[in-house]
């Protein structure tokens, strides 16, 4: 895979943003996008403050990954800053027509229209780039917003986990959804 990509879009607030692919050089950039979104408690699997090495490795096995073809994943730069991020991962073995999808925006950038953008981007790319057939996302039940973007994009609920995660010492549900590409 060509790990070479830009695209300039526009918000729904007129502020111009960049889609890219990330590069080694961004793990610093990707720490102070993620670490805020964690200490907010918002509904994403992270818990823990990420450290730079953990980070650092996880880039690095990303990019792997993208160059066997075998994820993308896309950030969204304002300022030299990530904020936002969707990536899609190739699932192994007889399932490696299917990914699976993760999507994280920062607080200020919510409500703009930046994650249905990135994840139109990252859905083109998972058909076009990867040559996946379905993508597979979970999100948590009380998620309202984030599954009604989900549902806009075509994405369908197959599934209810009672109980899957554990936020804020309670248990929540995860909705389980598809979309076949």
């Amino acid at each position: 895979m060509d790990l070479t990509f830009s695209k300039s879009i526009t918000l729904d607030n007129g502020q111009a943003v960049t889609l890219r692919y990330p590069t080694q050089d961004d793990v610093s950039r990707l720490m102070a996008f993620i670490n805020p979104i964690i200490i907010e408690r918002a509904r994403i699997l992270l818990d823990e403050i990420v450290k730079i090495d953990v980070e650092r490795e996880y880039l690095f096995d990303f990019l792997e990954k993208m160059k066997k073809n075998n994820a993308v994943k896309i950030f969204a730069v304002v300022d030299e800053n990530i904020v936002g991020a969707a990536d899609i991962q190739r699932q192994p073995h007889k399932q490696k027509h299917v990914g699976t999808f993760g999507l994280s925006v920062s607080k200020p950038f919510r409500n703009l229209g930046l994650g249905k953008s990135l994840m139109q981007e990252a859905l083109l790319q998972a058909k076009e780039v990867l040559g996946l057939r379905m993508v597979t996302l979970t999100v948590y039940a009380k998620n309202d917003v984030a599954r009604d973007l989900y549902k806009k994009l075509g994405f369908l609920e197959y599934g209810h986990l009672l109980g899957a995660v554990l936020q804020d010492d309670v248990y929540e549900d995860e909705i389980l959804m598809y979309k076949p590409l």
